[in-house]
């Protein structure tokens, strides 16, 4: 598959993809089954922001608190000084990596959702 072509793939507004995912699938919850159709009509970008705000930050409090103890954990396996905004770098770089590999729809909602916790964690630093 040519370059170009990827490139017109990416920007297709088609949500076709999400249906192999699911294809054999059988919800176990009425949550699974709203994430499932949700998926095939949300945007990216919609989905992203409602994870970040909702489910996540529901498991894993506050994003920007979260990712300051990610960084405290990495640096102390590092031995090196690790901020919150290189964790999310690191996050952002795993995502690419794997939607390079392959496409899966996952990988740009969770990329969304770093970047935005990217943001966040910028922002953190600049109202301090």
């Amino acid at each position: 598959m040519s370059l170009q072509h990827k490139a017109e793939k990416w920007f297709q507004n088609d949500t076709s993809h999400t249906e192999s995912v699911w294809i054999g699938y059988v919800p176990k919850t009425l949550d699974d089954y709203e994430r499932l159709t949700k998926s095939e009509t949300e945007s990216i970008l919609s989905e992203a922001e409602r994870i970040v705000n909702g489910e996540r930050q529901a498991d894993y409090s506050d994003p920007v608190e979260n990712f300051k103890h990610i960084s405290a954990i990495a640096s102390a396996i590092s031995k090196k000084e690790l901020s919150p905004t290189t964790c999310a770098i690191v996050m952002i770089a795993v995502k690419l990596a794997r939607e390079n590999y392959k496409h899966k729809r996952d990988n740009l909602v969770d990329l969304a959702g770093y970047v935005e916790i990217l943001h966040r964690i910028k922002e953190s630093e600049v109202s301090r």
